[in-house]
């Protein structure tokens, strides 16, 4: 029986402990899963110089056993790290130059990476090892037609080349070419582009056009193979449709009708096949309840309903649109259930699955059609060690079975027990690489890695006398996979299956089917759409230019399939750590032809899911090499969404968002919102409400103070569009001090700060968008610890309490007024009365002069200096500035709410 969650949780406290100099040196965390067990403490410590910079960290496992830190670090003098070693991911030095660009960096494999740059410190050149695998040219003065000049032209990559051909006034590339290496092996470029043009595939390569509004919103994109996609905006700026135009057919609507919510979260939608998807959300916390989905004749067709305990794990989650079925004295309902332990890490699910076998990276067994009556209840529990690693799996079901993992002493690298044999440490040693990745899926699988770390060929088929049958996969400059190509033995015939990745568009060919495929991509709302033409090789069964619309659940995991009638193409269900449970359609071969599945991710025939930065093995229930970005997310760097896959995402394989953590997120996008709306305004003179709200809040308007607001909300803004969930610190802690909605942590923001001073860096000395991706992608990964500080500190039930009482647009200002003190090292001299309807009169008596210093709004750094005038005083006063920001966005806004608390005050 699992025991109620507030029993659980009671004497569970997280304590920190500081060091004299307020800086925190260890947490301490309770973990039980049954109140039938006593507490068991979690000390993750920290080791900092003299400087406050950290050194070394532990996590509760290792430092247990007083063994090596999971990461040390050396800075220099400046602060910029020098070399880091991690025990799970090996170690790394750079080397950077006076202008803090990193010239040379090594790795613990011996991969020695070397960067050339111009006089105007551009990327010219990437040498790994011995081997040129990258070239860049730029535009130069004479290259006015397309607006070149300075541009990044050409990109010659580990994948080929990337021309970028044409570009806007903006900026934003407008025509785009990308043309394959001939060979899937990794290329050595030359000097000369004849030489380099040598290496490529004959032909003009396939191009990508955009056209832009005025606003810069992408309009039309005509893809590789002549489809046009059109999309339409709302006034505000959000996607209001989405229409194809296939190669030389008619155009055909997507998705239409797209509405949101105040928060800028889609409710509604129809897709071109009528059906109509909506999603509602709780007035009070803001959680999702439902998701449906409804044909046009008002069958419905998806109903899921979540519930949520009060931290926001997921507990429940029903569909109501499946039946109930009774099979084998089995009460079997279309509901899961979830239970957490004091670390919210899960323990115990319940669900449906195939009553056929089903472990491991296999497939249970196809329906067809969907047959209820097949399926049967299970149970899984799940046990980690102090570290977060997976130990135990024990699978209760139609067919019952258990998986252990074997963790070694010092790091969090881990293998299976398989046919009861436990692998001992020099075993896990030998499984992995000197940087942490895995070097075999399975027993017969091996795993091959380039020297980026980036997984490079899996050989599923292993012959002693004959060539391996493989699956290659290939990258660009940033890491993203461009082509997969599979290569199989048949009898004196080598089989090819090479799928390549372009802008909204996938080109499969096979030639053991003779199929050519081009899959048109579009992300539609919600949900997905991907339309299916072939151009030779269709199966008999299936119609050309097949439209297939996805119905995601809360996760973005695809559980339906619909076509353009909307009737039913498959449907899946997953386990929480992501494998499938069971699948059913109308047709296998129709089915077969999904390969977007859990989490809106790319499943490939290893069974392991493409995340964008790296793969993750659902059977394994954790990632198949370290985290890219390091410890962002924690110091095992193999583990998944903090083992809570229910309630939280992962985007591209780096750091999951969870239902609070997305709160505070959502409440920085709309920050930024505001931010960029006022700074907008600012610049229309016949704006005559900026002026008022300037005069109120700082008693000037004039154009001189005009002109330094807008640059104060540039740089304001740079600090809110860096921060990312990673830079986050939830604290519930209750000691004095302690217990504001948030606050900024100015010792970690410095850390930060040298990152953004390296972004500065990178665009100043990128001369187009292209060069400027790659050199941001080189600064994210120098500088991947000052990038993850986390400097912001956001208290869960004094945000939650703030927002009920001030309303959800008071968390956007909140952050505003914390990227102030960042941005500006604004003071906090007095607050408004955020409670009483965010009533700014305390912040406009600052401006006058008038402050009542007896007063609760009064900030603990005000006093009144004589030597600074009073208007000043609130130009520097955070709240002053976020409040102003907040007023001026709201004078233009079209909801009614919005206006009517401008109104009350202006």
């Amino acid at each position: 029986m699992v025991e109620s969650s507030f029993i659980l949780h009671q004497h569970t406290p997280a304590l920190q402990s500081v060091d004299p100099r307020g800086l925190s040196v260890a947490s301490i965390l309770l973990c039980r899963s049954s109140i039938d067990h006593e507490p068991e403490m979690r000390i993750s410590q920290a080791s900092l110089d003299v400087a406050g910079r950290l050194v070394s960290r532990w996590d509760p496992r290792l430092w247990a056993d007083r063994a090596p830190a999971n990461l040390s670090v050396i800075h220099s003098l400046s602060g910029q790290v020098l070399a880091s070693d991690s025990v799970d991911a090996g170690w790394r030095v750079s080397l950077a130059g006076e202008a803090g660009q990193v010239l040379e960096a090594w790795d613990a494999r011996g991969v020695a990476r070397r960067t050339g740059y111009d006089a105007l410190l551009r990327s010219t050149e990437v040498f790994e090892d011995v081997h040129c695998v990258e070239r860049l040219l730029y535009g130069g003065p004479d290259s006015t037609a397309y607006n070149q000049c300075g541009q990044l032209i050409r990109h010659d990559d580990p994948a080929g080349t990337l021309l970028d051909e044409a570009f806007g006034l903006s900026g934003s590339v407008i025509r785009q070419t990308r043309r394959f290496l001939h060979s899937a092996n990794e290329p050595d470029w030359p000097e000369s582009l004849t030489g380099r043009d040598a290496l490529l595939e004959p032909g003009d390569g396939e191009t990508t056009c955009w056209q832009y509004s005025p606003l810069n919103e992408s309009t039309q994109q005509t893809d590789g193979q002549g489809n046009v996609r059109f999309l339409g905006y709302t006034v505000a700026g959000q996607l209001k449709d989405s229409r194809l135009q296939l190669n030389g057919q008619a155009e055909q609507v997507l998705v239409s009708a797209i509405q949101y919510d105040a928060q800028g979260r889609v409710v509604s939608e129809t897709a071109g096949n009528s059906v109509i998807s909506t999603a509602w959300y709780d007035t009070e916390d803001g959680r999702l309840k439902e998701l449906n989905a409804t044909r046009s004749n008002g069958q419905v067709l998806q109903d899921l309903r979540y519930g949520y305990d009060p931290v926001g794990n997921v507990i429940r989650v029903e569909d109501r649109a499946q039946p109930t079925v009774f099979k084998g004295n089995q009460r079997i309902d279309s509901v899961s259930t979830y239970h957490y332990d004091t670390l919210y890490q899960l323990i115990e699910a319940t669900g449906r699955e195939s009553a056929v076998v089903n472990y491991g990276p296999v497939f249970p067994g196809f329906q067809s059609p969907a047959d209820p009556t097949r399926l049967a209840n299970y149970t899984q529990t799940y046990r980690y060690d102090a570290g977060g690693n997976l130990q135990q799996l024990t699978h209760t079901g139609a067919q019952s079975h258990s998986r252990t993992l074997v963790t070694a002493r010092y790091s969090n690298r881990s293998l299976p027990v398989i046919n009861d044999h436990i692998p001992d440490e020099a075993e896990i040693a030998a499984a992995f690489d000197a940087n942490g990745n895995l070097l075999a899926l399975q027993a017969g699988q091996d795993l091959s890695w380039d020297r980026r770390n980036q997984l490079q060929q899996v050989r599923p088929v292993v012959r002693d006398n004959a060539a391996d049958d493989s699956e290659r996969y290939i990258y660009d400059a940033s890491g993203q996979r461009l082509r997969k190509v599979r290569t199989t033995q048949a009898k004196a015939v080598t089989h090819i299956a090479d799928v390549r990745y372009l802008p909204g568009l996938e080109v499969r060919t096979d030639s053991a089917t003779g199929e050519t495929l081009h899959v048109v991509v579009a992300q539609a709302g919600r949900n997905n759409v991907r339309v299916l033409h072939w151009q030779t090789g269709k199966p008999d069964t299936l119609e050309n230019d097949q439209i297939r619309y996805t119905l995601n659940d809360h996760l973005g995991s695809g559980t339906l399939e619909l076509d353009l009638q909307g009737q039913l193409i498959s449907q899946e269900s997953y386990y929480p750590f992501g494998g499938t449970s069971w699948w059913a359609g109308r047709n296998a071969i129709e089915a077969n032809y999904k390969t977007v599945r859990y989490s809106g991710k790319e499943r490939d025939a290893t069974g392991l899911y493409y995340y964008g930065l790296r793969y993750y093995s659902p059977w394994l229930q954790r990632w198949i090499n370290p985290d890219p970005e390091g410890a962002v997310d924690g110091l095992s760097l193999y583990r998944m969404v903090r083992n809570n896959p229910v309630s939280m995402t992962d985007v591209e394989g780096l750091a999951p968002l969870f239902g609070f953590e997305k709160e505070v997120d959502d409440a920085r996008l709309k920050a930024i919102r505001a931010l960029e709306k006022t700074r907008a305004l600012l610049d229309v003179e016949s704006d005559k409400n900026v002026p008022e709200v300037m005069n109120r809040f700082f008693r000037r308007h004039d154009a001189e103070l005009k002109y330094r607001w807008k640059n104060d909300i540039d740089k304001v803004l740079r600090v809110a569009r860096e921060t990312a969930i990673r830079n986050v610190e939830i604290t519930e802690s209750d000691e004095p001090g302690k217990t504001v909605t948030a606050s900024l942590d100015m010792k970690r923001y410095s850390g930060f700060a040298r990152y953004l001073s390296a972004t500065t860096r990178a665009a100043l000395n990128s001369a187009s968008p292209g060069e400027l991706k790659r050199e941001m992608a080189e600064v994210r990964k120098d500088y991947r610890d000052e990038r993850g500080e986390k400097f912001l500190m956001v208290h869960r039930r004094v945000w939650g309490e703030a927002r009920r009482a001030a309303g959800k647009s008071y968390s956007a200002q909140v952050l505003i007024h914390e990227f102030s003190h960042a941005a500006l090292d604004t003071m906090d001299y007095v607050y408004g009365k955020a409670k009483e309807g965010q009533d700014p009169t305390p912040l406009f008596e600052l401006a006058e002069g008038k402050v009542d210093t007896g007063a609760a709004t009064l900030g603990k750094h005000y006093r009144a200096d004589t030597r600074v005038t009073p208007p000043e005083l609130a130009y520097n006063n955070a709240d002053s500035f976020a409040a102003a920001v907040m007023f001026v966005k709201r004078s233009a806004s079209k909801k009614p709410a919005e206006r009517a608390l401008y109104k009350r005050f202006f």
